[in-house]
C-alpha cells in the first residue's frame, strides 16, 4: 500500500498539473489563416497568436513536504518543474516556451539527425486515396469501445494535430489536411491502443500520475506509440517522413534558424509544401518548442528494449517511462501497484515484418 503522505502530495501536485498545460499553451489561435497567408508567400515569417495561459496559486506545492522515497523524489521534479512552468506563464508579453522546453526535451543530438535524414533519403511517400473524418472517427470510437475505454471519446481538434488527452479523456482527431486510407487503423494503435489505454490504466493506481505522466515519460510515451505502428504494420512511409522531419525541425530550432529557414530547408529534402509547414509549426510553435524529435529517439529506444527482450507488459501500469520500470516492477512485485488492466492484443502477437520494419532494424543494428 502506498503511505498517505505520498498519496496527498501526489494530488495535490496532480490537481496543480491539469491547470498548467503547456501543449495548451503553444497552441496558435490563428493557425489556419496565417498558414493560408505562409504557404501563398504573403508573409514571410508567421505570426502566431494565443491566448493567455491560466496561472494557478503555487503556495501550497511550495510548502509541500515530500517523502524522502524514489516516488518522492519523482515527485519533487514534478513540483520543480510545475513551478518553472507557473513562473514562465507569469511572465508578461507572448508566450515564450523556448528555454523551457529545451531544458524539459533537450534537443537530437547528431546521430539522430543523421539517422532522420538517412531516412528521408530512402523513404517512398506511397500515394493513397483519402478517407473522411467521419469514417476515421468511427474507427477510433470502435477502438475505444473495443478496450472498454468508458468515459473516453473522439472530439474534432482545432488545428493540425490529433493527440490523446487523458485529462479530458479524449482523442481528438484534426479535420485539417489529408486523412489518407490506413490513418484511422494506425491512429487507432497509435492514439488508443498506447496513448489512451496508458492512461486508463494509469487512472487506475493509486497516484494520479500514473495517468498525467512522470517525469521523462514522454519519450517512450511517444516511442512506444511509433513502436506500436510498427510492431502492427499500421506505419506508413508517410508518418515515418513527418517523424524524421520533425527531428530535423526541431534541430533547425536549436541552430537558430528562422520559421522560414526551417521550412525551406525541410523542402529542399523533398518535402511537400504541408508536411514542411507541419513540422515546422510543430517546433515554432510557442516561439520554440523542443519536444518532437523525441518520437523518432523513442522509436529507436524502444525498438531496441524490445529487441533485447524488455518487459513490455509494465510499461502499460500507466504513463511510465524506461527508465521507471525497474521501480515499476519492484512495485508490481510488492503489490503497491496494480497489474494492468487493459493490455493491448497486438503485443502478444509477432511483429509484421515489412518495410519499415527493415528500414528501422538496419539503423538499430
Amino acid at each position: 500500500m502506498i503511505e498517505t503522505e505520498l498519496v496527498k502530495a501526489d494530488g495535490l501536485l496532480a490537481s496543480v498539473s491539469r491547470k498548467l498545460r503547456l501543449v495548451q499553451a503553444v497552441r496558435p489561435l490563428n493557425e489556419a489563416e496565417q498558414k493560408a497567408l505562409f504557404l501563398r508567400g504573403e508573409v514571410v515569417e508567421p505570426d502566431f497568436v494565443y491566448s493567455r495561459p491560466p496561472t494557478t496559486d503555487t503556495s501550497e506545492i511550495r510548502k509541500l513536504r515530500l517523502p524522502d522515497s524514489s516516488w518522492g523524489k519523482l515527485l519533487e521534479a514534478v513540483r520543480r518543474r510545475l513551478l518553472r512552468l507557473n513562473s514562465l506563464f507569469e511572465e508578461p508579453g507572448p508566450i515564450n516556451v523556448r528555454d523551457f522546453s529545451r531544458e524539459v526535451y533537450g534537443a537530437p543530438n547528431q546521430q539522430l539527425q543523421a539517422v532522420a535524414r538517412n531516412l528521408l533519403a530512402r523513404i517512398e511517400v506511397e500515394p493513397r486515396p483519402e478517407v473522411s473524418f467521419e469514417f476515421t472517427r468511427e474507427i477510433l470510437e470502435k477502438a475505444l469501445a473495443d478496450y472498454g475505454l468508458d468515459g473516453w471519446k473522439v472530439k474534432r481538434a482545432d488545428g493540425d494535430f490529433t493527440a490523446a488527452r487523458a485529462v479530458e479523456k479524449t482523442v481528438y482527431l484534426t479535420g485539417m489536411g489529408g486523412l489518407y486510407e490506413g490513418t484511422a487503423e494506425r491512429l487507432a494503435v497509435h492514439e488508443v491502443g498506447v496513448h489512451a489505454v496508458r492512461a486508463y490504466n494509469g487512472a487506475g493506481q493509486d497516484l494520479s500520475h500514473f495517468s498525467l505522466g512522470w517525469p521523462g515519460y514522454e519519450q517512450a510515451e511517444e516511442g512506444l506509440a511509433v513502436y506500436a505502428e510498427l510492431h502492427t504494420g499500421t506505419i506508413s512511409q508517410r508518418a515515418l517522413l513527418n517523424y524524421s522531419a520533425r527531428v530535423l525541425a526541431v534541430a533547425s530550432l536549436d541552430k537558430g534558424l528562422t520559421f522560414r529557414g526551417c521550412y525551406e530547408f525541410l523542402r529542399d529534402l523533398n518535402l511537400t509544401e504541408v508536411q514542411a509547414w507541419e513540422a515546422t509549426l510543430r517546433a515554432y510553435r510557442g516561439h520554440g518548442f523542443f519536444k518532437d524529435h523525441i518520437y523518432l529517439q523513442g522509436l529507436l529506444d524502444v525498438f531496441a528494449f524490445m529487441k533485447n527482450g524488455g518487459k513490455w507488459e509494465s510499461l502499460f501500469v500507466g504513463k511510465v517511462g524506461l527508465e521507471h520500470l525497474g521501480l515499476v516492477d519492484r512495485a508490481l512485485n510488492r503489490g503497491v501497484l496494480r497489474p494492468p488492466r487493459v493490455i493491448p492484443g497486438f503485443f502478444q502477437c509477432p511483429p509484421v515484418r515489412g518495410k519499415v520494419w527493415k528500414l528501422i532494424e538496419g539503423l538499430v543494428d
